[in-house]
């Protein structure tokens, strides 16, 4: 009897703890984003240094500012609700974020630093400075970057990384005799 009672427990607080974290997350959660009005032209896309072949996809929002700020708490004094951030990238992409560290430096400016939850783990860092939302949030291999444009409204763009410029094929090494890396051009042995 002892035993078939303990297992039962143990199956309802396995039920319990797997299902409520995703419950949780929708009960009265509001996305961060909201449709803006407009279209993306190439010419956001280079203002902002996206390399065309670069950005996969891309979309116009207004940010929840006040669903935001709400977010503005220490995550040791914050409830689980506040802690939890739904970004809704794009129509078929929506995250949900779990706060890590907030820093606030000078209100209404702070940084948010998270953890995203689920199948597909990955970070996400924003920044929120004079009422611009600066951000970046990786998923595996996959970046997603938010950036303010104009008139309140931002940008959230899709960016391959496998085709941003490599920093480091442009930059060649010279080596001398010696192992020490020489920089005038031409091949000498450094005196000893």
């Amino acid at each position: 009897m002892f035993c078939g009672l303990f297992r039962w427990v143990m199956v309802v607080v396995a039920a319990v703890t797997v299902t409520f974290p995703v419950f949780a997350t929708g009960l009265g959660a509001e996305s961060l984003f909201k449709r803006a009005p407009g279209t993306v032209g190439r010419k956001i896309a280079e203002k902002l240094q996206i390399p065309r072949r670069a950005l996969v996809r891309s979309r116009v929002v207004k940010i929840r500012m006040d669903t935001l700020r709400e977010k503005a708490k220490p995550p040791a004094t914050a409830t689980p609700q506040q802690r939890r951030l739904i970004l809704n990238l794009f129509d078929d992409l929506s995250l949900t974020a779990t706060a890590e560290r907030v820093k606030i430096k000078t209100t209404p400016d702070f940084t948010w630093i998270g953890r995203i939850e689920g199948p597909r783990p990955g970070r996400a860092i924003l920044v929120i400075r004079k009422g611009k939302v600066y951000g970046n949030i990786r998923i595996g291999t996959k970046l997603y970057q938010i950036r303010p444009t104009s008139a309140g409204k931002h940008l959230i763009t899709e960016i391959n990384t496998a085709e941003l410029p490599d920093e480091g094929k442009d930059v060649v090494e010279i080596k001398g005799d010696s192992g020490r890396v020489d920089d005038s051009g031409s091949d000498h042995k450094s005196p000893r």
